[in-house]
Parts: structure tokens; C-alpha cells; sequence
């Protein structure tokens, strides 16, 4: 309930956050309309466009020199820690790692992921790793805290309170905000780790550290803005830096998007400075300081990822540089599709245009303008797959980038534009041997974001098109430009019907896997296959048809599964060579990665756990599994008094049991089939992992019988182990309202008839939730199912189960989910429970 009430609470934050943002953003724009109604996009456009090679030059080094500061918080930190991993390879991590999280600002988390691991490839401590990442993400927000209080002096020389109070709130918030609420949020989610502790004088570096990176990116800024309007001085191009992060950190907008822009505009306003000089510098920096960094930073990781792969390096780094290559060219494709529609919409260079258009007549270029945007949108949505290395998802974005390129030439000679589609198409080309799954996942979120993506577009090319039919000067070429153009209504048309064709495409590719079931000769190569290795207490479930087989290592080991939404998922341990177990995973695994579904493992021995963690897999302990002793059972004892007391009915003949061996006559299964349809009611039967009442199923194993005065009042089914040691009970069905003592007859009957037959066990089955979390360092997810154990009766009797077990007097194993640590544990028990309470087909 604690943890439900967390999830809550925060999820209601995160709305709050979302909310703030949004009414900040629409707060600044109110107190600007009329200077962004007044904003010429065309002389804005012309500023940047006509800037020499020189500036753009000057200007990206300074931007990476400004960046490069942010390395020396890896660089100082660790020569004070003792890491010693060579002062190049702490530039390029640090360097990858902040540059991404400027550009995606997720406030630390894409830093801190990406730190982790990258040090943890360098084989450097889980704990020094985590101790720097927590360091530099609590002092670079502390140097921030630092610098924004020491700003608000600038804010109250503005004479405006607002941005005063905002400054002094965020200010001393930040130290709150870390103290009081999110290092013990992180301390319960490391679930008892000690938060690591530095020494003062690594603090105090580490501040200074921090404090250095915001004035120089301040500087930086400052820079830019004076370039454009010299007017400005330095300080109060760092003052109003300062003002833009204080607003964007408190509308909580990843790398501030929009509140960081439209706060530095209005604090140049408030300084009496307003000129489109403004605009362009904010946009510049954007450039320098977030957006080409990280494209180099991207472009590095795909440079080594192709390296070592021609070097064939060691597999455990080829591993790591190819996720991050991958998912490095899918960002680089994001980008591809995010320029094409943003260079699709705003007005090209007017003189390039002008050439074109002697040679090409409009409906081409407008031809190439509508497909350029399309093309763009596409390659947004397929950059997830080129994530997620779908082969598809490959050879679509070649395609769509190298007629990208050419339609940029047709449509205004950009040559630069073209050249940079073909080295992403090139750096794909190299990377192709990386691209072998053959679908991708797609959520609703993903088409709702796409939707998202249309609308902004759309909103966009309609701001765009309104500046033109406005009149504003476009240097003689306004009716050639507005000629081009199509009609926002055009274009959004267009857009929807793409968004509609691509969302289908997305679609009709998600149709489930296709696997054959198992039918008669697989399931006589399943007995064949058994009587040379020994099976589990899931094994006879196989032979009711409704899951699949993957035979690995030369059909020397075999799992069983069933897939359920994105999920492949296993009944049990493997069977067959036990030596050859955890290769058959790691083949399982690559099997189930192809096709992008997660593997998961179902109720596994506890002492085969080793095999799961090496393949990578995480674990929640379901329950424990009862087996009973035959060859030291007996009856005696308080616990057992009433196993005695029917056992003397049994000797008076009250109650009567016989076991029967298939086939059975006709009789016998109408008469189980009723009794099996009473049991269940209005209840619908379930599957998966566990047995139902079919026909042919039966028809595998003895069934057992309990008469009561003549009449059969319940039955079971025998669950061989196929080990010749283990026997338990499968299907087992009484009558409504049966006499007292009849469930202890039926298992008292079974245990008897299994040790008369030489078992050396017998299986009671699970107790699920039971000794699931009781040490006080459980797992937050296990004691969470500890409670539920406790409290939860009402829906299920866990302790009841557990109760009647014990007077057994059993001996209890483990039984464990297993699920790779990338997937999320409530979605995959979701799953699994929606997968047993599927009503199979009775009649397969």
C-alpha cells in the first residue's frame, strides 16, 4: 500500500510538473505577444543564413570549448577517487555523457546512465561509478543553486520582483529539493545501499567545478548575444543566462525548451533591448552549445562501434559499442527526419531558389517540398527501429535518406543538407551486419507522439506561410516563395494521410509471432525425447498442445513457451542435457531478441538461479513448492491428526479410492466431466500453467478416484515428473458441498498410491507469495508480495494454502520468475496473470 501511495503521489507530481511547464510557457508568451507577433522570420533567416564561414567556424570551437568544461567533472573526480582509466577515455566518457543529457535535458538521468556505463565497460565499480555519478549530478545542481542566488542581485536590478523571488526560491529550493525529498527517494530506491560520501575538499572542487561550467556557459551565451547585438554587455548577457535557466528549471521542460528561450527575450526586453539579433543568438547557441556537440559526440560512438567491429575486438566491448552505436545512428536518424521537416517548411536561400526554379517548374518543387516533409516524418518513426536493429526498419531508412538528399538538391540546392543524409546513410551502410531482428514493438504512446509530431509541424509550416501572405519583405521573391507553398490545409491533409498509411504499415507488422503448435509427432518426439532425459513437475503441461517447443544445442535441451503480447514466455526450467542448460537460455534469449519479444522464465528451481543470472536475468520469488518425503512418511504427530482420523474412514470403507489406468472407458470420463463442470460453475477453466479437462489429456496419465457411499465424489490426475522419482497431482475435481475430509482423502490416497509405487516424492504444489520477502532486506518488489501474503486473503488464500500444506509435513523449494533486467516486473506479473486466466480451447 506505502509504495502504491509513492507511485501515486508521484505520478501526481509528474502531472503538476507538466502542468507548471506548460502554464509558464503560456505565462511568458502572454507578457510577449506583441513582440512575437512582430518577429520577422524572413530577417531573422537572413541574419543567420548570411553569417561567413569565419563567424560559423569561430563559433562552433568556442561552443566546444565552452562544453569541454563540463569534463572536468569526471577528469578531477577521478584523480581523487584513484580511478585511473587514462585521462582521454574520462574526456570521451564524460564528454558523450554530457552532451547527450544537454541535449535531451533529463536532468542527470541521461548523464548518469550513460557514465555508469561506459565506466562499468572500463571495468570500473559499480560503487565508484554510482559514487561519481551521484557526486556530479548533487554538486552540479549545488553550483547552480550557487550561481542562480548569486544572479538574483541582476534580477533586482531589473526591477522586476518576479524574476527576483523566482531567483531566490529556485535558488534555495535546489538544496531542498536534493536533500529533503531526493536523496532519500534515491536512498529507498537503493533499497538500503549507504549513499556515498565524499571528503569536504572533493565537494568543494567539485562546486567550484560547477559553478565554473555555468559561468562559461553563460559566458558563451553572452558571447553570442553581443555578437549579434553589441549593445549588449557580457554581465548582462550572463544575467539574463541566468534568469533563462532559473525559469527553465522551474518549468521542469526537458533542456528547457521554450521557457529558457522566451525568458532570455523578455529579460532582454526589460534591459530595453529588442531586435531580431536576439532571437538569432538564443538560436545559435541552441547550435553550438547543444546540438553540434552532441552530433559529434553520436558521430564518435558510431565511428568506434564501426572500429572495433572491423578490429573485431573482445565480444564484451563489440557488445557495449554496438548498443551505443546503434542507438547512436537511431538518434543521428531522428535528427535526419527532425532537419528534414524543419528545412521543409522554413524558406530556403532565396538566391539557390531563384537557380532552381529556372530549371524545375513549381509542382516539382513543391512535389520535392511535401515528399521532403513525409520523408522526414517517416524517418522520425523509423528511427526507433533502427534502435531496436530491425531489418526493415534498415534498409526503409537507406532508401528514404538517399532520396532525402537528392529531393534536398531539387528543392533549393542544399548541398550541405545532402551531404550530411548520405554520411548517415553511409554510416548505416557499414553498420548493416548489426541489423537482424525482424519487427520492432510500437505502443500507443509512440502513434499519440507521432500525432503529436503532425500537429507541430503542421502548426509550424502554417506560422511560416502566415509571414509570407503577411507581405513581409522577402527580397523580391515573396509571390515566387508564396507561389511554392502549399496551403497549410494541403499540407496537414497530407500529413494525416501519411500518419494514417504509416501508422497501418506500423500496425500490420505487429501481428503476433506465427509458431506451429505442437501437434501428434511433435508430441511423440517430445515422449522419444523423454525417455532419455528426465523431465520437471511442468513437463507433462506440454502435452497439452498449447505451447511451443524451441529445441536448442542439436535438440539437446528444450524449452517450452507461449508468447503473450511482447513476451516469450517459459513454463518452468529447461529439460534435457542439464550441462548444456545455460547455453539453451542464451540460444532461447537470441531467439526471442530477433523478433524484439522478452523472454521470460516461469516458476524455476531455485538452484538452477546461477545458469538465469549469467544470461542476465533479474528475479522475484513466486513462492515455494511442497514435496513430501514417501520415504519417511507417516502419520504421526499433532499436525497429522487428522490425516488419522481419514485414514480410519478409508479402512471403515466410508470412503473409497481407486486408481485407473488409460484408456478410460467412456463412462468414467462422462462421469469426471460432470463433476469437473460442478466444480467450476460459472468459472471459466484456466490454462498455461496449469491443467484442464481435455479428453486426450486425460487420457496420458492414471486418474485417480474418491467414492463416498458408492458415488464418485472427486478425482485427480497423476502429474509424472518423467524422472521416475516425483509424482504429484494434476487436474483434481470434487463435487460442490463434499462430505468433510474429502480434499485430505484425495491426497492422502495419492501419497499412499505413489509410495506403494516406489516414488521417492510427491509434489503438493505451489504456495504462492509464501516466505516471499520476510528478511528486513528483501527487495522493496518482495516485500511488497509479503504483504500481499498477509493482507490479501480476501482475494486468495495465500496463508490457508500454505496451512494445509504444512500438515504434510513437506520439505519447501523456491520457485522464481526470471526476466531481464531491462524489462519492467509489474507489466511482465500483468502478463503472466492474464496468461493463466486465459480460458484455453477444452476441445484441442
Amino acid at each position: 500500500m506505502k509504495k502504491e501511495k509513492i507511485f501515486s503521489r508521484r505520478n501526481k507530481i509528474l502531472m503538476l510538473k507538466s502542468l507548471m511547464g506548460l502554464s509558464i510557457v503560456i505565462f511568458i508568451l502572454m507578457l510577449l505577444r506583441n513582440d512575437v507577433n512582430e518577429i520577422n522570420f524572413i530577417e531573422l533567416g537572413d541574419i543567420i543564413k548570411n553569417q561567413k564561414v569565419s563567424v560559423v567556424m569561430g563559433f562552433t570551437v568556442l561552443g566546444l570549448a565552452a562544453l569541454a568544461v563540463t569534463t572536468l567533472y569526471d577528469l578531477v573526480l577521478c584523480k581523487e577517487l584513484g580511478i585511473d582509466i587514462g585521462k582521454i577515455k574520462t574526456f570521451k566518457v564524460s564528454w558523450i555523457a554530457n552532451t547527450t543529457n544537454n541535449f535531451i535535458g533529463a536532468g542527470g538521468v541521461a548523464a548518469g546512465g550513460l557514465r555508469t556505463a561506459f565506466y562499468k565497460k572500463e571495468d570500473v565499480s559499480s560503487e565508484d561509478s554510482f559514487k561519481m555519478t551521484f557526486v556530479i549530478w548533487l554538486t552540479t545542481l549545488t553550483g547552480l543553486s550557487g550561481l542562480i542566488l548569486i544572479n538574483s542581485k541582476f534580477a533586482y536590478t531589473l526591477n522586476n520582483k518576479l524574476f527576483f523571488i523566482l531567483s531566490l526560491i529556485i535558488g534555495l529550493y535546489i538544496p531542498f529539493y536534493l536533500f529533503i525529498d531526493k536523496i532519500p527517494y534515491i536512498k529507498n530506491k537503493c533499497e538500503g545501499k549507504i549513499i556515498p560520501s565524499v571528503s569536504i575538499k572533493i565537494k568543494m572542487k567539485m562546486i567550484a567545478v560547477a559553478i565554473t561550467e555555468w559561468l562559461v556557459a553563460g559566458l558563451f551565451f553572452a558571447m553570442i548575444i553581443k555578437y549579434f547585438v553589441p549593445e549588449v554587455t557580457l554581465s548582462e548577457g550572463i544575467g539574463v543566462f541566468c534568469l533563462g535557466i532559473t525559469v527553465s528549471i522551474c518549468s521542469f521542460i526537458p533542456a528547457g525548451i521554450g521557457s529558457f528561450d522566451l525568458t532570455c527575450i523578455y529579460g532582454f526586453k526589460l534591459l530595453g533591448i529588442s531586435s531580431p539579433g536576439i532571437l538569432s543568438g538564443i538560436l545559435f547557441f541552441r547550435i553550438f552549445y547543444y546540438i553540434i556537440p552532441w552530433l559529434l559526440s553520436m558521430a564518435a560512438l558510431v565511428v568506434e562501434f564501426l572500429h572495433s567491429k572491423t578490429l573485431k575486438k573482445n565480444k564484451k566491448n563489440l557488445a557495449f559499442l554496438n548498443e551505443f552505436g546503434i542507438k547512436a545512428l537511431g538518434a543521428l536518424t531522428l535528427f535526419c527526419g527532425a532537419l528534414l521537416l524543419v528545412t521543409s517548411t522554413v524558406p530556403m536561400l532565396l538566391d539557390r531558389f531563384k537557380i532552381v526554379h529556372q530549371f524545375l517548374s513549381t509542382p516539382i518543387l513543391q512535389f520535392s517540398q511535401v515528399t521532403i516533409t513525409g520523408i522526414g516524418f517517416i524517418l522520425i518513426i523509423l528511427s526507433k527501429g533502427i534502435m531496436d536493429k530491425v531489418k526493415s526498419a534498415y534498409r526503409a531508412t537507406q532508401v528514404l535518406l538517399i532520396v532525402g538528399a537528392v529531393l534536398t538538391l531539387l528543392k533549393g540546392f542544399n548541398i550541405e543538407e545532402a551531404i550530411f543524409l548520405s554520411l548517415i546513410a553511409f554510416l548505416l551502410y557499414l553498420a548493416k551486419d548489426s541489423f537482424y531482428r525482424e519487427k520492432s514493438s510500437m505502443k500507443i504512446k509512440t502513434a499519440i507522439l507521432s500525432f503529436v509530431t503532425i500537429l507541430f509541424i503542421s502548426l509550424f509550416y502554417l506560422a511560416i506561410y502566415k509571414v509570407i501572405n503577411n507581405g513581409q519583405p522577402l527580397l523580391g521573391y515573396n509571390s515566387l516563395i508564396e507561389d511554392f507553398m502549399y496551403s497549410p490545409k494541403a499540407i496537414f491533409t497530407y500529413l494525416f494521410i501519411l500518419f494514417i498509411i504509416v501508422f497501418m504499415i506500423q500496425f500490420l507488422s505487429l501481428k503476433k509471432l506465427e509458431l506451429k503448435m505442437p501437434d501428434n509427432e511433435d508430441l511423440e518426439e517430445l515422449k522419444k525425447f523423454l525417455e532419455k532425459y528426465e523431465g520437471n513437475s511442468k513437463t507433462h503441461l506440454l502435452f497439452l498442445k498449447d505451447k511451443n517447443f524451441f529445441y536448442a544445442m542439436d535438440k539437446k535441451v528444450l524449452i517450452a513457451f507461449k508468447t503473450y503480447d511482447d513476451k516469450m514466455i517459459a513454463l518452468g526450467d529447461p529439460i534435457g542435457d542439464k550441462s548444456l542448460f545455460k547455453e539453451g537460455i542464451s540460444e532461447f534469449r537470441k531467439f526471442a531478441d530477433k523478433y524484439h519479444m522478452t523472454p521470460v522464465f516461469y516458476e524455476i528451481n531455485e538452484e538452477n538461479l546461477p545458469i538465469y543470472h549469467e544470461n542476465g536475468f533479474n528475479f522475484f520469488k513466486l513462492g515455494e513448492e511442497a514435496f513430501v518425503q514417501l520415504e519417511g512418511f507417516n502419520l504421526n504427530g499433532k499436525k497429522k491428526a487428522d490425516l488419522r482420523y481419514i485414514k480410519n474412514r478409508i479402512e471403515r470403507g466410508l470412503f473409497e479410492f481407486e486408481m485407473l489406468y488409460p484408456p478410460f472407458d467412456k463412462e468414467i470420463l462422462e462421469k469426471t466431466k460432470e463433476i469437473s463442470d460442478k466444480w467450476l460453475g460459472d468459472r471459466k477453466e484456466k490454462g498455461y500453467s496449469l491443467g484442464w479437462f481435455n479428453e486426450e489429456y486425460i487420457n496420458l496419465a492414471p486418474l485417480g478416484i474418491v467414492k463416498y457411499e458408492g458415488e464418485i465424489i472427486a478425482f485427480g490426475t497423476i502429474m509424472p515428473n518423467y524422472d521416475n522419482k516425483t509424482v504429484g497431482i494434476d487436474l483434481m475435481r470434487l463435487i460442490p458441498n463434499p462430505p468433510n475430509g474429502t480434499m485430505d482423502a484425495v491426497f492422502y490416497s495419492f501419497i499412499n498410491w505413489a509410495k506403494e509405487q516406489g516414488y521417492k516424492e510427491f509434489n503438493l504444489g505451489m504456495a504462492p507469495l509464501s516466505n516471499v520477502g520476510v528478511n528486513k532486506f528483501s527487495k522493496v518488489k518482495e516485500r511488497m508480495g509479503r504483504y500481499v501474503f498477509n493482507y490479501g486473503n480476501k482475494i486468495y488464500s495465500f496463508k490457508g494454502l500454505r496451512r494445509y500444506k504444512e500438515k504434510f509435513d513437506p520439505t519447501w523449494h523456491g520457485r522464481y520468475l526470471a526476466y531481464p533486467a531491462s524489462s519492467k516486473l509489474p507489466s511482465t506479473l500483468v502478463d503472466l496473470a492474464k496468461l493463466v486466466a486465459e480460458s484455453p480451447n477444452s476441445d484441442k
